[in-house]
């Protein structure tokens, strides 16, 4: 029992270490994978905003944790610690998956895409190992003299990066995520093997219920027979098959492809601003953003393509 133990508390130790980095050095697509799931329990959008802020602490202490479950510092207060916080994602993830929110749960930030269905399977067997690990632990010291001191230097170092780190991206927190100089991730089209973030192209984030949407559709037909070369794709959360997006399709002849992303992607890309939105990215870097009540005319599109001509001719 005694060496099963301590094999769960290693692999459990590493997961929290594995789970909580990421978010430390991310806070920004950390917070991402939260907004959604506030959504799901019926918080309207300033107390949903409140609670992602408050679950970027989440980074600092399961990082802080695993660390003092690989040194078995504490065990009377690291694994109710660790217990705890499992058993209360397995019951969050729990209740998404059963609310029919089947995205990435957000569980390791931007290291690993999980499903919450997916996840839920892993937080029972994890609260498992853990569980195993208390047990196997009970009676043993910490694995080394200065433990304590490692756990002190460890946990400032950690929140000193996650100051840091939160600075740099505050913007990108407090307003969207679609800014000129953000180098969007994990931007992934449902049902498709298309690549946003591959090569250049102008994306506009659009719902098909949104009057404004609907009415600049024919607007971004043309800027297509204008600008030659020039690609651009429509993003929206709504379903391919769903009634609105058929109907809009048929109706309005959009001459450009109309993908569908994920809810948590969609709100990064829009918050704030609302729709119609519409942004030029370069490998996935965003170098231009125009709102609704700007839109892009042909020439706006053709200088971003010629300074990417000129940048190019520079660097030959």
């Amino acid at each position: 029992m005694r060496n099963a133990g301590l094999i769960s508390r290693f692999v459990m130790g590493i997961v929290f270490l594995v789970a909580g980095l990421p978010k430390v050095w991310d806070p920004a697509y950390f917070y991402w994978e939260i907004v959604p799931f506030t959504f799901l329990f019926g918080l309207d959008e300033s107390t949903s905003i409140l609670v992602a802020r408050m679950g970027l602490v989440l980074g600092p202490v399961e990082s802080i944790t695993g660390l003092a479950l690989l040194l078995n510092w504490r065990p009377s207060i690291t694994f109710p610690l660790a217990i705890g916080l499992m058993a209360a994602f397995t019951a969050l993830v729990t209740s998404a998956w059963m609310q029919g929110y089947d995205a990435s749960c957000g569980c390791f930030g931007s290291l690993v895409e999980r499903s919450a269905g997916e996840a839920v399977i892993e937080d029972v067997a994890m609260l498992g190992l853990l569980l195993l690990a208390w047990v196997g632990s009970m009676g043993t010291g910490a694995l080394l003299r200065r433990s304590g001191t490692l756990m002190a230097t460890a946990g400032l170092g950690v929140l000193v990066l996650g100051s840091v780190q939160l600075s740099g991206v505050h913007e990108r927190i407090s307003d969207s995520d679609l800014r000129v100089g953000v180098s969007l991730r994990g931007l992934q089209v449902l049902g498709d093997s298309s690549d946003l973030l591959d090569g250049e192209r102008v994306i506009m984030v659009m719902t098909p219920t949104c009057e404004r949407c609907r009415r600049s559709v024919p607007r971004v037909n043309r800027l297509i027979g204008e600008v030659d070369g020039v690609d651009v794709v429509a993003v929206t959360h709504f379903d391919q098959e769903s009634p609105s997006l058929t109907e809009m399709i048929a109706t309005l002849k959009p001459e450009f492809p109309i993908v569908t992303v994920t809810k948590k992607d969609f709100l990064r890309l829009a918050w704030g601003h609302g729709v119609p939105r519409m942004a030029m990215l370069r490998d996935g870097e965003v170098v231009k953003v125009w709102e609704a009540h700007e839109l892009p005319d042909a020439e706006d599109v053709r200088e971003g393509l010629t300074t990417k001509s000129r940048q190019g001719g520079e660097g030959d």
